[in-house]
């Protein structure tokens, strides 16, 4: 299932398709850039310390200096777009971050927690817990949850809600790696009218996490920034 997953995403990349902590809204707000200037700086910029917390990777990525989690300004052509970097409360400053997407009409985000030891299936369950308060009619969806090799085990859970008065699903996936609670968390309109965007959709954040824990060093877990 996730080699047929994988393929599929793949296509979608290449076709170049259109459009932890309390999670922010899900719709998403982007950062305004300045014309010539590269939208990683003002990104970066945009957020209390951000040269501490983060720094530009190659020519499109930002990276997360503590964990090492690497953003892409897009990774599906026009289907997704890097808006805005989170650093939340914290006594440390960078221990508990998010890049946040526009993600096929609506958005996707990805965390970066240190773990004070949980697990995977507590941060799934509290996540799980917060959704059915914010929308009481979602209701379980089935998740097909990516995997490979070398990457820790992934969990996950999924709903079908509604989002200003529309249908819609949300998705969460997470897992411990080196230290880290990596948390990806997409909200995405479901129009029947339109089946192959939510397939792609749906494709698309299951798949995000691969990328993500890809992304991190097996030092990472050292990384602190000084009082």
């Amino acid at each position: 299932m996730t080699g047929r997953l994988f393929l599929l995403w793949m296509l979608a990349v290449t076709a170049g398709l259109g459009a932890c902590a309390t999670p922010p809204a899900e719709t998403a707000a982007a950062v305004p850039v300045p014309e010539a200037q590269d939208p990683r700086t003002a990104l970066i910029a945009s957020v209390p310390n951000g040269s501490l917390i983060f720094r530009l990777k190659g020519e499109h990525d930002i990276q997360h200096v503590q964990s090492g989690m690497a953003c892409p300004l897009a990774r599906m052509a026009e289907a997704d777009r890097l808006i805005r970097l989170f650093v939340f409360p914290n006594p440390r400053d960078g221990d508990d971050v998010a890049c946040d997407y526009a993600f096929f009409g609506g958005k996707l985000t990805a965390y970066a927690t240190r773990n004070t030891g949980l697990t995977a299936e507590a941060v799934v369950g509290a996540t799980a817990d917060f959704i059915r308060g914010a929308h009481p009619e979602a209701t379980p969806a089935a998740l097909d949850l990516p995997a490979a090799d070398g990457l820790p085990k992934i969990t996950g859970a999924v709903f079908n809600i509604v989002l200003d008065g529309k249908p819609a699903r949300t998705k969460v996936l997470v897992a411990i790696k080196d230290g880290w609670v990596i948390k990806v968390r997409a909200t995405y309109p479901t129009d029947p009218a339109a089946p192959a965007e939510p397939l792609l959709a749906d494709l698309g954040a299951s798949l995000w996490i691969l990328p993500v824990l890809q992304s991190m060093p097996p030092s990472a877990r050292t990384v602190l920034l000084t009082d």
